[in-house]
């Protein structure tokens, strides 16, 4: 049986929605890197002289040190404490959007995209740490559901502040802004409350909490259950606005402006409702698989040649309010999956890290598939394992304090 084990740390009721929504910004903005890029593919392919498939393998570069450290970082965060991860990781986004300003050659384009994705790295393996570990209960879940709609928002905010620079040339001002920003978000993260596990080990007993954590199927279960939606709505985002432009005969700029607006509006709504339905005693496994057969359907009707203009547009907010519900129902449990909150940072680091594996492949798998028919059919492999393995399956019942 699954318990959540959240009382033995002490830490009831620290967080207000502020320090979950600054938790959230930063996030988004951290990640919203790889929308800027997406925007400005056009214009960094003229500077650098290198072609789009260098491009897209220069935006996986940006989910690599997760794939490679997530899980070593979340025994940081365990620690440390995630304030002080989070602010630190905020100041490795700004160092390396400054270093994306003042590249000069594609390859150190590539090291500040790599540096950017350390930033992201900590801030994404401390914001679900510091959610467990500074609340409870019904609140804990809502806390959860809303922060973990950040990956599309990341990207349509990215699509956002690099859009109205497309094609003129001037590539380097949204990363700019894109440092300000980040600047802004470090020293609004000093609200935080200074949450830190009591008991935290030695880097030995860090070691062997790696070690017991590995050994948590439930753990790898749900690392898997969340990053394949993720990785499914990542190569989405990146394929959508050229594909919908391409089949529908609409600009670049208006298929990308309509793509990010969608997603916007999906996932911070969705994020909100789902958290007030699971806080609630509907069965997670039911309404995990129902959205997934919803975003199913969805997906088919976006890249389904007969569809419209408009209903591509409209499935794809179904497709986000489906993929935003299938991940607030799975993070969710993650105070359930682990057997001690101690090591909550590690587990939310291996979800980091199997997001990160995922999406370092994600770019050259859809930018290499063609055709409706490869879309849909991944993306139903996908949904199905992420049902099938949910960890809920494999308990008689999950109890959440």
């Amino acid at each position: 049986m699954l318990e959540n084990k959240d009382a033995s740390t002490g830490n009831h009721a620290q967080l207000n929605w502020a320090s979950v929504i600054v938790l959230f910004a930063c996030t988004v903005a951290s990640m919203a890197v790889i929308g800027i890029m997406v925007a400005l593919m056009m214009d960094l392919g003229e500077a650098f002289k290198v072609k789009g498939s260098d491009l897209g393998w220069a935006i996986a570069v940006f989910s690599l040190p997760s794939a490679i450290v997530a899980i070593f970082c979340g025994g940081v965060v365990d620690r440390f404490g995630g304030k002080q991860v989070s602010i630190a990781s905020t100041l490795i986004c700004v160092l390396g959007s400054i270093g994306t300003v003042y590249s000069n050659t594609f390859e150190l384009l590539v090291l500040s995209l790599a540096v950017g994705g350390v930033g992201f790295t900590g801030i994404s393996v401390a914001a679900p740490a510091v959610i467990v570990n500074a609340s409870s209960g019904e609140q804990q879940i809502r806390f959860m559901s809303f922060w973990s709609t950040y990956p599309p928002v990341a990207f349509a905010c990215g699509l956002l502040l690099g859009a109205p620079f497309a094609t003129t040339g001037d590539w380097k001002t949204p990363f700019a802004i894109h440092a300000i920003l980040m600047a802004v978000l470090t020293a609004a993260l000093f609200i935080l409350p200074n949450v830190k596990v009591t008991g935290s080990p030695h880097w030995k007993g860090q070691l062997k909490s790696f070690a017991e954590v590995l050994k948590q199927v439930d753990v790898i279960r749900l690392s898997i259950v969340v990053a394949v939606p993720a990785a499914l709505a990542y190569g989405t985002g990146l394929v959508a606005p050229g594909y919908l432009a391409q089949t529908h005969g609409v600009s670049m700029g208006a298929s990308a402006v309509t793509v990010a607006v969608v997603k916007g509006i999906a996932m911070i709504a969705c994020g909100i409702v789902t958290g007030l339905i699971i806080s609630r005693n509907f069965s997670k496994g039911l309404l995990f698989a129902l959205l997934a057969v919803l975003g199913l359907v969805a997906q088919l009707m976006i890249f389904h040649p007969s569809s419209t203009f408009n209903i591509a547009s409209a499935s794809l907010f179904v497709w986000l309010v489906a993929y935003g519900g299938l991940g607030a129902i799975a993070m969710s449990l993650l105070s359930s999956v682990v057997r001690h909150p101690s090591q909550s940072g590690v587990a939310s680091g291996m979800i980091g890290q199997m997001i990160s594996i995922l999406s370092f492949a994600v770019p050259a798998t859809y930018f290499g598939m063609s055709g409706w028919t490869s879309y849909v059919s991944v993306a139903a492999l996908g949904l199905a394992l992420s049902v099938i393995i949910l960890p809920v399956w494999f308990v008689r019942k999950i109890q959440v304090a």
